[in-house]
């Protein structure tokens, strides 16, 4: 068997730096498919199961949640929150899930928690419909959602960049995202503030 880490970049010193405990695997004994843990501590244990994009919650051994069709599946860092998108890419609706209850945000992709947890970055992608009827990735930017007092704030504006799947640096006064267009993937960065890029 192969074990894998994650790097992550600090956007604060241009470091990569492996996390201290290597992704985690968990078999789902009624399934018998793979979950991410992706989060665990007090007896709380979210996991993700990319197979049917199943995303599922348990206390003490008692299920709590469990929501179908669903990716880009982001865990604030207190693990009460949790963001994620359902539908297609070009028109990927962003949802919260907080204490049982989902709270439909509006168009987005790709969400990520803020270190503090008190916000969330996420694309918003643009698209075209064709003669056809199917929407093709036309632009996306970058926007921040401050869940408090549901301020919206738009860090980019660029019509020709495809800005995609965001990360904070662990301070969080950097952004580093994924930008798409012409087919090829650029990776870049900007304060939160939305200064520079």
């Amino acid at each position: 068997s192969e074990i894998v880490y994650d790097l992550r970049l600090n956007l604060d010193n241009g470091q990569f730096v492996a996390l201290s405990s290597p992704s985690r695997i968990w078999i789902d004994p009624q399934s018998k498919l793979l979950n991410h843990i992706l989060f665990e501590k007090k007896g709380l244990r979210i996991a993700y199961e990319f197979y049917r994009q199943r995303l599922r919650a348990w206390k003490g051994g008692k299920l709590l949640y469990l929501h179908d069709d669903v990716w880009a599946v982001a865990v604030s860092p207190d693990g009460q929150r949790i963001a994620y998108s359902k539908g297609f890419l070009t028109q990927g609706i962003l949802y919260v899930l907080e204490k049982g209850q989902v709270r439909k945000i509006g168009p987005g992709v790709y969400p990520c928690w803020a270190p503090d947890g008190r916000s969330l970055v996420y694309s918003y992608p643009q698209s075209k419909k064709d003669s056809k009827g199917i929407h093709h990735l036309t632009g996306s930017d970058l926007y921040r959602l401050n869940l408090s007092t549901q301020r919206t704030q738009r860090l980019t504006e660029t019509s020709q960049a495809i800005e995609m799947e965001p990360a904070f640096s662990p301070s969080g006064s950097h952004i580093a995202f994924s930008d798409w267009r012409n087919g090829q993937i650029h990776t870049l960065t900007l304060r939160t503030d939305g200064e520079n890029r």
